[in-house]
């Protein structure tokens, strides 16, 4: 989530005092995945994320989704309408961006507006916006200059207004408490309704396939047909084995979906014919999809948080069938750093790749390693890249060249919780030695000049390592006891324990900031940097080798790992990104702000962060990182207060929230299904400065047990609103 900042945030680090930006973002994002919603438009695709809004093309050859252009937005985007050459993305804070689609894959945003109101559906057709506002009706606005709203009219036709599609030049709307109603608009007016189709049951929505409207039912196993042929009447009823959360309809085919049972029924509409397929448990399904053609073949796509886009072919589909991945990159990014000027990155279902960093700050994609997926870690090592793989749990020396990747050594290793840490260490004839941080021991390897491993030493702790980091002949190791033991390494890479020392706080992150440039142009040895959340000390040595930790102050953002560049430390953390001068004996605070994450690296004078689901890169090639605006057409008032992401998410049977709070404030906590209706409050009431958590047992406000599905939380405070998405699986 982007950090947005309302006042000046002081820190005193060696006699400093710091302040922050006030917006930030990335001039780069690439290597989108958990997406929120999808829909196809020809051969493209739109997605929408946490952040933003990208465009895919479809690649009829492989049947695969590729990622060509991102659009990042201001808040988190959620659905996308597409209307012609025109997308609406709605977002988290109740705004509505305005895309123009007409040199796909290029995304250009043309505008904003707060809608004010909940909504249910919207629809853009030229300049004329329709929202479906629920209980509120039909409303009619002109979008003019892309940001301000006029209002029109509207229309109280439909009872309860919840969805709004273009056909021709008709209007459809749903009224789910009566049924299916036409209007003709003009660019005055709504309109009266044409033709109607009344159904005897709720309908949670329609889709159109031809000239019929297809209508299931809310908690229904039944699907009407109707038309608006003969001034609109049901032609006929389908009865499902499945009581559906969502149905599509393309070609033929009438596809239900029962998240709860995670079961999918397809059915033809031209026979008997029917097949249940069930949903795999390692699916983390949403309810938003989309169906599309290759080479004539009928498709439904899912978003799944996990897999990002699963793809099943309606017309091949049996009994048992498994849905393919239709996208690029699909799964978690758990590897990031540069070697050779060049990013390299990998994940859960990714393989590793490389790219070039072009002018203009766009990745430019250069090799893959497509044998292999899983990468947990990658570590520049001079003439070659160390890449850890738990799919397979091989530590492996890689050539990197124009256009290829070839493996030069490896060894058998487990996943490394802690991940791996690199230093070249002159006083061994082994070019460099390499931690494998473990739960209680870190497994320490050689790594010869020519790329060769071997298992050189081990160091082990009773309690859980935090973290561990090497200074000259040391090797400290911090613990979950707020204890740092400290050993020394022989040439060999054996090492001997020598002792521990107390720790003031909690060191889930050290870092050696290596050899650094004095006031006065010298050298001088880098030193020890430990942090406790946002608290950041110094691990010192002192003469007899013994370590010795203080508190050098209070950062304004937790930091979780680092990168270190010229002269200059990076951090990052949930709520952002610190830039440190270390030039100054003791590193001083120049700037924070941009997206939060846990993966940081720094090369080629650029800043590449992640925390799982996108790339963001920052440049550097001026000599400063800028944490500059996310592109925005006007501006977006900023928050007084922040959401974070609840964990687990997805969850079952209950998620815990975390809120915080920058001054003394009322503040509640509600929870609101994909309908927009308020579900449960979970805290209502003055908070203090600080993070708060609340937690959510998936009932609402009577105590009663929700339904499995998407639900958004929202933290409001004074003027102050922001919502998140989370997923409840049973």
């Amino acid at each position: 989530m982007k950090l947005l900042v309302t006042a000046i945030l002081a820190l005193v680090l060696a006699g400093t005092v710091v302040s922050s930006d006030l917006a930030f973002g990335p001039d780069h994002s690439f290597l989108w995945n958990q997406f929120n919603a999808f829909q196809v438009i020809d051969s493209f695709a739109l997605v929408t994320s946490d952040f933003g809004l990208a465009s895919l093309k479809l690649d009829a050859f492989s049947g695969t989704f590729d990622p060509k252009n991102h659009l990042l937005l201001g808040n988190q985007a959620l659905d996308v309408n597409i209307s012609g050459a025109l997308a609406t993305v709605t977002t988290s804070s109740g705004l509505a961006y305005f895309v123009d689609l007409s040199q796909l894959p290029e995304l250009t945003l043309i505008g904003q507006a707060d809608l004010g109101t909940t909504v249910f559906d919207m629809v853009l057709v030229s300049s004329d916006l329709y929202l479906a506002c629920g209980f509120d009706g039909l409303r009619h606005y002109r979008l003019e200059g892309g940001n301000d709203l006029v209002f029109v009219d509207s229309s109280l036709a439909p009872v309860h207004c919840t969805q709004v599609e273009v056909e021709g030049a008709d209007l459809i709307v749903l009224d789910d408490y009566n049924g299916v109603l036409r209007f003709r608009p003009s660019p005055t007016s709504i309109g009266p309704v044409q033709d109607e189709i009344l159904v005897p049951r709720r309908a949670m929505s329609f889709s159109l396939m031809g000239d019929m409207v297809i209508l299931p039912l809310v908690g229904k196993d039944l699907v009407y047909r109707g038309t608006f042929d003969g001034g609109g009447m049901l032609v006929d009823s389908t009865r499902l084995t499945v009581v559906p959360d969502q149905v599509f309809a393309i070609d033929t085919f009438l596809v239900a979906i029962d998240l709860g049972g995670r079961v999918m029924e397809v059915a033809s509409t031209q026979s008997d014919s029917r097949v249940l397929v069930v949903l795999p448990f390692s699916l983390e399904l949403t309810l938003t999809g989309d169906t599309y053609s290759v080479e004539g073949a009928p498709h439904l796509a899912l978003v799944s948080r996990k897999n990002s886009l699963l793809s099943y072919n309606l017309r091949n589909i049996t009994d048992g069938n498994q849905p393919r991945s239709v996208y690029a990159h699909p799964g978690q990014i758990r590897a990031l750093g540069f070697h050779r000027d060049r990013l390299a990155t990998g994940g859960d279902l990714n393989p590793l790749e490389t790219y070039a960093i072009d002018g203009e700050m766009s990745p430019v994609f250069d090799a893959a390693l497509l044998s292999l997926t899983g990468a947990t870690s990658v570590i520049d090592a001079g003439s070659f890249l160390i890449a850890h793989f738990g799919s397979i749990s091989q530590v492996q020396t890689l050539s990197v060249s124009n256009n290829s990747i070839t493996r030069i050594a490896y060894l058998a290793a487990a996943t490394p919780p802690g991940g791996m840490k690199y230093y070249p260490y002159p006083n061994s004839d082994t070019a460099a030695m390499l931690l494998m941080i473990d739960h209680t021991g870190i497994d320490i390897l050689g790594v010869n000049s020519r790329g060769l491993i071997r298992r050189a030493g081990f160091a082990r702790a009773v309690d859980n390592i935090l973290s561990a980091v090497v200074i000259d002949t040391t090797l400290l190791i911090a613990t979950d006891q707020k204890q740092i033991l400290y050993f020394h390494i022989f040439p060999s890479f054996r090492v001997l324990y020598k002792g521990s020392v107390s720790s003031v706080g909690l060191l889930t992150h050290m870092v050696n900031t290596g050899m650094q440039r004095n006031p006065t142009g010298g050298l001088e040895p880098g030193i020890i940097l430990g942090f406790d959340g946002n608290q950041m000390y110094e691990v010192y040595l002192g003469s007899m080798g013994v370590p010795r930790v203080s508190l050098l102050g209070t950062l304004p953002i937790a930091v979780t790992s680092s990168a270190i560049g010229p002269f200059t430390l990076y951090t990052i953390g949930p709520m952002g990104v610190c830039v440190f001068d270390l030039g100054n004996f003791f590193p001083r605070l120049l700037r924070y702000g941009g997206y939060g994450g846990s993966l940081v690296a720094y090369g080629d004078s650029v800043l590449a962060t992640s925390d799982g689901t996108a790339i963001h890169l920052y440049s550097n090639r001026d000599g400063t990182i800028t944490f500059t605006p996310v592109e925005e057409p006007t501006s977006i008032a900023a928050p007084t207060g922040y959401l974070l992401p609840n964990y687990p998410n997805p969850f079952n049977p209950r998620t815990t929230i975390d809120f915080d709070v920058p001054r003394f404030g009322r503040v509640e906590i509600d929870v609101f299904d994909i309908l927009g209706r308020q579900v449960a409050t979970l805290f209502e009431g003055p908070a203090s400065l600080g993070v708060h958590s609340v937690t959510w047992d998936g009932t609402d406000s009577e105590g009663r047990r929700v339904a499995s599905g998407v639900y958004f939380y929202r933290m409001t405070m004074d003027d102050f609103s922001e919502s998140r998405k989370m997923i409840l699986l049973k």
